[in-house]
């Protein structure tokens, strides 16, 4: 006998949203926001989600060096809308960034306990540290 069809848009938020916190924002903002309005509307609404940004999934790390995921522009993009959703609770930060987006950081970021500065890029006439 088949199995019953499910509706998956129809998963209470409070499941959507334990399964996304174990997918990681870089594959919610990828693909799991992509499968229906219910889905997409957690994604957008919930600032649990983004507390912690950046490479902290194996699978995201390891897609990220080879480059399928995503170019290091779509990547400094996915991380300021990663912050806005975040609505000043992000709390961890791992990833490269530049003078610009350390600025953006500090001013999205009021929560932040944990920073994991990857790689910096100074602005032109800057000196380094």
């Amino acid at each position: 006998m088949p199995a019953a069809a499910r509706c998956w848009a129809a998963l209470p938020r409070d499941i959507l949203i334990t399964v996304f916190l174990e997918l990681g924002p870089t594959e919610v903002m990828l693909g799991a926001e992509h499968v229906c309005t219910a889905w997409r509307r957690v994604a957008l609404e919930e600032p649990a989600l983004w507390r912690r940004i950046g490479r902290w999934r194996p699978l995201a790390e390891e897609m990220t060096k080879r480059r399928v995921i995503c170019s290091d522009v779509a990547e400094k993009a996915m991380g300021r809308v990663a912050l806005a959703r975040a609505a000043g609770q992000c709390e961890a930060f791992k990833g490269c960034l530049d003078y610009e987006d350390l600025s953006y950081l500090v001013q999205r970021a009021s929560s932040l306990k944990d920073l994991c500065i990857e790689e910096f890029h100074y602005k032109e006439g800057t000196e380094e540290l």
